[in-house]
Formats: C-alpha cells, sequence, structure tokens
C-alpha cells in the first residue's frame, strides 16, 4: 500500500493531530498567503505503527536502542514516496512535525535533515520518525508512564538565505536576531547571532542594523507583524533569500517568568557561604536533626561540609548497629554544643528556622562566635551513617546516599525493620528535592553576596540557586542532582531533559533566540546566556563542587569561589 502524502496546502494539514504543530501553523500561514515554502506532509500516524512498538523497548534498552528499530525498520515500505516531492526539487529539507510542538518546553525536540536528495528521502524520513522517540523525561503521560510517541514529517525545498533567525513581537517592538546563512547554528544554541530591535514605525536599533541593513530588518518586522496579526502566533523562524523574507515557523513564544526580586542581600557576612553549604548538604528532616547542628556551631567563610563515607558491603545487622551508635553519639554531641540552650531540642531548631526564614546576618555572627564541634567527633557520626547509606544504597531504597538527610528518623526505623525494604528510591528524591527548595532563599542570599560574579544576558527570569553541575560533552553523561544549576558551553537542545527540576541554567555562547531559552522559560528555569568563557569555566570547572545563585532578570551570575 502506497504510504499517504498531503499538500501543504490541503485542508487536511490545518489539523495539528493529523500533520503536527509545525507543519498545522504553516499551512495556516500558507491560506493567509503568507510567505510559505511548497511542502509535502506525511502525516501521523503513517509508521504503521512502528512509534509505538519502539516506544515499548525505551525502559528496556534505552532511546537510542529504540530509535535504531525505527531506523532500521523496512515497514512501511517508501518505495515511490520520492515520486510524490519530486515537484519540490532535488535539494530537500525533511522537518520534524509533531502534535507536540505546540508546547515551548518541546522547542527543538525533534530531528530534521538538510540538503537531502530524492535518493536519501526514506532513510530521512525515519530518521525523523525515531527522533520522536525523547528522553523518559520529556514524555510522560497523565497516568506517569512513557507518552507514546506521533510524528508527520513535513518536506519542503531547502533556501540558501543569505540571512536567517527569529522574529519576537512585544508589544510595539519586533526583536530580531539573526545570524549570516542558515539559521541552524542560532536555534541549535552554537551561535549568538546579532539583534536588533524594531519599532512599529519601522525604525531599527541594534548591532545587527549594520549588519542586515534597516531595510531587512523592517521587512522581518512587518512579516512577524502580519504572522500576528493573520494567525496569532509571536516567535518567527524566517530566511532573507533572493525572492524575499520567507516564513520557515511560527508558533507561540513560551511566556517569559515574571521578575522575580531574589532575597536581600544586604549586611550578609562572608561566614553565610559556609552556612549555604552546610543546609545544602544537610537539607531534610533527618540532616537538620543529626548533622546541621553539629556544623553549624564556628562556622566561617571556608567551612566545608565533611563527606560522608559510603562502604561497600553492608550487612542488614551492621546497619543497624551502625544506626543505633549514629543517634546516640549525634544526640551527645548536640547536647555539648548546645548545652541548656538546646533543652528540649529548642535552641538548635529556633536557630535553624531563623536561617530558613531569611534572619541571616544575626544568627550567622553568633554561630561563627560559637566553639566548633570537634572534626574527629563529627567523621565518627558520619562513619557510622555512612554504614546506613551504603546499605540503601545496596538494597536500591534511594539512589544518591544523601537522600538519607531527606528521611526521617522514623522512615530509618521502618526501613531497616522491613523484611524487604522497597527498593524505591523516588519518594526520597522527591523528598530531597523539597528539602533543597525550602532552602534555596537562604542558599542564593549567601551566594549571590559573597560569591564570584558573572554578568551575562538575562534570557529567562527568576532567580534560582544550587549545585553547579557542568556538562562540557553528552548530557547523558551528567549526574542529575535535585535542585542543579546547569553550566555548558552552549545552550544547545539535547540539555533540555536536565531542565526538569532545575534552578538554574548558564552558558558561555548562545542567545535567547536558541530553542533550550524556550524550554527554560516554558519550565520556570531562570537562565543566563553569554558569560565569559574562560571565568566561567575557570570556576566550575576544577572538579570542586560548587554552589551558583542566577539571576535571570538581571543576568548575574554569582559562583562559590571558596572552601575549594
Amino acid at each position: 500500500m502506497a504510504i499517504e502524502v498531503l499538500s501543504l496546502q490541503s485542508e487536511t494539514c490545518l489539523d495539528p493531530a493529523r500533520v503536527g504543530g509545525k507543519a498545522a501553523r504553516l499551512a495556516a500561514a500558507l491560506r493567509c498567503r503568507l510567505p510559505v515554502l511548497p511542502g509535502m506532509v506525511i502525516p501521523v500516524g503513517a509508521d504503521a505503527g512502528r512509534l509505538i512498538a519502539a516506544a515499548g523497548t525505551v525502559e528496556a534498552r534505552g532511546v537510542h536502542a529504540a530509535r535504531l528499530d525505527v531506523m532500521d525498520s523496512t515497514a512501511p515500505s517508501l518505495a515511490g514516496f520520492e515520486f510524490e516531492v519530486q515537484a519540490l526539487g532535488n535539494d530537500l529539507v525533511v522537518r520534524s512535525s509533531s502534535p507536540l510542538e505546540g508546547a515551548p518546553e518541546y522547542a527543538g525536540a525533534f530531528t530534521s535533515y538538510v540538503g537531502v536528495t530524492p535518493a536519501e528521502l526514506a532513510t530521512a524520513v525515519r530518521g525523523v520518525w525515531a527522533s520522536a522517540l525523547v528522553d523518559p523525561a520529556l514524555a510522560v503521560d497523565s497516568a506517569g508512564g512513557y507518552a507514546a510517541p506521533a510524528m508527520a514529517v513535513l518536506v519542503q525545498p531547502r533556501v540558501h538565505p543569505s540571512f536567517s533567525g527569529t522574529a519576537q513581537l512585544g508589544g510595539d517592538e519586533v526583536t530580531v536576531v539573526a545570524v549570516a546563512g542558515s539559521p541552524g547554528p542560532l536555534l541549535a544554541g552554537w551561535s549568538r547571532g546579532d539583534a536588533a530591535i524594531v519599532d512599529d514605525a519601522g525604525a531599527a536599533r541594534g548591532p545587527a542594523v549594520a549588519i542586515l541593513g534597516a531595510g531587512l530588518l523592517a521587512e522581518v518586522a512587518a512579516l512577524s507583524r502580519r504572522v500576528h496579526g493573520e494567525v496569532g502566533d509571536d516567535l518567527i523562524e524566517w530566511a532573507a533569500t533572493a525572492a524575499g523574507v520567507v516564513l520557515l515557523q511560527a508558533r507561540h513564544a513560551a511566556p517569559r517568568p515574571a521578575a522575580a526580586t531574589g532575597p536581600s542581600q544586604g549586611g550578609v557576612p562572608g561566614a553565610a557561604a559556609g552556612v549555604a553549604r552546610l543546609v545544602h548538604a544537610f537539607a531534610g528532616p533527618l540532616g537538620e536533626e543529626l548533622m546541621l547542628p553539629l556544623g553549624l556551631p564556628g562556622v566561617h567563610a571556608a567551612t566545608l561540609p565533611p563527606p560522608l563515607p559510603t562502604p561497600a558491603r553492608v550487612a542488614r545487622a551492621t546497619a543497624g548497629a551502625a544506626w543505633v551508635a549514629a543517634r546516640a553519639l549525634s544526640h551527645a554531641l548536640r547536647a555539648r554544643a548546645w548545652g541548656a540552650d538546646d533543652h528540649g531540642g529548642r535552641g538548635a531548631a529556633a536557630v535553624i528556622a531563623q536561617l530558613r526564614g531569611g534572619d541571616i546576618a544575626a544568627v550567622v555572627g553568633r554561630l561563627a562566635a560559637a566553639p566548633p564541634i570537634p572534626a574527629g567527633d563529627v567523621a565518627a557520626l558520619l562513619l557510622q551513617l555512612g554504614t546506613v547509606a551504603a546499605w540503601m544504597l545496596q538494597t536500591a531504597v534511594v539512589s544518591s546516599a544523601h537522600d538519607l538527610w531527606a528521611m526521617t528518623a522514623g522512615d530509618v526505623d521502618r526501613l531497616l525493620a522491613a523484611p524487604e525494604p522497597d527498593p524505591d528510591p523516588a519518594p526520597w528524591e522527591d523528598a530531597r528535592r523539597r528539602a533543597l527548595l525550602r532552602w534555596e532563599p537562604l542558599i542564593y542570599t549567601a551566594m549571590a553576596a559573597t560569591g564570584a560574579a558573572l554578568q551575562g544576558d538575562p534570557v529567562s527570569g527568576g532567580w534560582g540557586a544550587g549545585m553547579a553541575v557542568l556538562v562540557r560533552g553528552l548530557p547523558t553523561e551528567a549526574e542529575h542532582r535535585p535542585r542543579m544549576v546547569v553550566i555548558a558551553p552552549h545552550p544547545i537542545p539535547q540539555l533540555a531533559p536536565l531542565l526538569w527540576g532545575a534552578a538554574g541554567l548558564v552558558t558561555a555562547g548562545g542567545s535567547g533566540a536558541a530553542h533550550l531559552v524556550e524550554v527554560a522559560r516554558s519550565r520556570g528555569v531562570p537562565a543566563v546566556v553569554g558569560c565569559d568563557h574562560n571565568l566561567l569555566f575557570a570556576l566550575v570547572g576544577d572538579g570542586t563542587p560548587r554552589l551558583v545563585a542566577v539571576d535571570g532578570d538581571g543576568g548575574r551570575v554569582t559562583v562559590d569561589a571558596g572552601g575549594a
């Protein structure tokens, strides 16, 4: 049976469930006589069930193996497809068009192929279908499972633009970001591009004026306004060709998160940096009961949380004995540190509540003047707690030893007493994330006031703070930490799965036109791009764990430079 192919001009192509968001928006624009390239669409479902079948193997074998299943399949037959699209020429673009593409969090998530010949069409089509199998973090259905993938394929002639880029309408102004040639490097986050703002009278200002010229900028801005007026979209991708400016894509931009003033940093002493490291390390009920009261006395600017050693193999009985010893030792050390002030647990608990409430300056001064707990005693306690955490790791109760801090003492008692503890780390990962969120205002305040500052371009508003996770290579190799700040050379689309639950995004390259910025905005993740490359990677690239505060409205990034 011949595969179904639709003309972009057909009425069927107005249905995003049938042809995907990208094709449907372009079909609507084409009907309004906007400058859209001709195209042919293979609709959703034409993959003969290959995507649904491959989705079933994602959990067992991973996304990449599932994609290869689709690429290697010979069903459905694509024989004769090149005849259907021959009117489009011999130099083609084969583009993804998913029903999910109306949502900004899927910006740049799928694959397109440029410079495809008719002989290569079948391979490119299967490659686009395979890209519908996205990272599980991006494809969760209402029941929490892997969402069924769906993908249409749009084929259009390739253009060779002199300039291209994005244009976004906001109020009476259009912000244009442009690069020479193809828009690919700009949208993928590899290029910063040049920007200009065009007002409603067509007057332009900004670096792009000298490169594109006022006339071309006015033409792009006029197209942006026409698209908004005809189909309601406020963000377009465009290309300047010999025949004029053409529309490559149109969609609704993710709303920029409203400006949110971060906690005040006035009068914060340097010792607050040590407090921030401690509360980040021991965030959670158990950490705040057993460890934080012992680390806070004598805190100073260079205070580092001591490591949690985890033996390789631990028997349940050994873990149980270590747990009893750890609680007894912690209570003894806490009584020694806080004395009568901690009667009934009120002293340390009150100080921790004051810190969480934002009363930092006075509390930190009091803590810094207190005598510290001997490091050997703290190390002995952590050795016992590390034994408990090691048993939980080997029984798959937790995925990280530090998830121990998110438990209560009752949780540990119950797990140690259970005949078969439930190997499900998800509840503790979520509890750890919630605990870090409660401390995030203090961490942001301390880092923003005491850290080494960098300035970049603010592209997604709000503020956040957390541990820096540097991603130099493949995102799949990055350690995923709760409330982490993702640091990368460029805002490439492959980083999108890391933004779920992230506290911030910081890159050296790229611009607000990158697809990843759309994802950050849709997830409410503050983001700053264009930071000084050498300084950024000198601060976070030495392997030392660093807390980072991100101001997505002011473009200011502050990195914990102490305690190394």
